[in-house]
């Protein structure tokens, strides 16, 4: 199985099959990678009790994910209940070291993903057009809280596309 097999295993292969273009919209960077990592890396110990909230939030949120069974599950994923929980995960993250983490801090940074969505979105000839947007599920949240704004789509859900009766296949 490849590193990402949502895309080498399931959407590339549908680009040709479904006549579909993928159009890139990440804004990150390995070097907004690794200055976030540095920095984070260093408030460990120069803000540490920051630090140490963030990190309490995104246990819980990861405990309470599991704990729930959502944290596995593609349809479970996609719901509001896996949104809540990841956004208060998150809260503390964003809260104390967004501002300072600069372009990679995290409304930073999904505010570039989105611009870049919210372009493609708008590209002369996709109207009427469907588009499928991946992320990190994480990012899930924040994408929709800006899309639900737009009176210019259609959000569907991932219910809509996926037979529940029909068992993993093993292949």
């Amino acid at each position: 199985m490849g590193r990402f097999p949502e895309y080498t295993d399931a959407i590339i292969p549908l680009t040709e099959e479904m006549n579909f273009t993928m159009v890139p919209c990440a804004a990150w960077t390995a070097e907004m990678a690794a200055d976030r990592r540095a920095k984070l890396d260093h408030w460990k110990t120069t803000r540490a009790a920051e630090y140490a909230e963030m990190e309490r939030a995104s246990e819980a949120s990861d405990r309470q994910l599991a704990a729930e069974g959502i944290d596995e599950d593609p349809l479970k994923i996609h719901t509001d209940r896996y949104d809540e929980l990841t956004k208060q995960g998150l809260e503390p993250y964003n809260r104390l070291f967004n501002d300072d983490l600069g372009l990679g801090g995290w409304d930073n940074i999904n505010a570039a993903h989105y611009a870049l969505i919210s372009a493609a979105l708008e590209e002369p000839g996709r109207h009427g057009k469907r588009f499928l947007i991946t992320f990190g599920a994480g990012h899930k949240y924040w994408f929709l809280e800006q899309l639900r704004q737009r009176g210019d789509i259609v959000l569907r859900e991932l219910r809509e596309f996926v037979d529940e009766q029909s068992p993993p296949s093993d292949e």
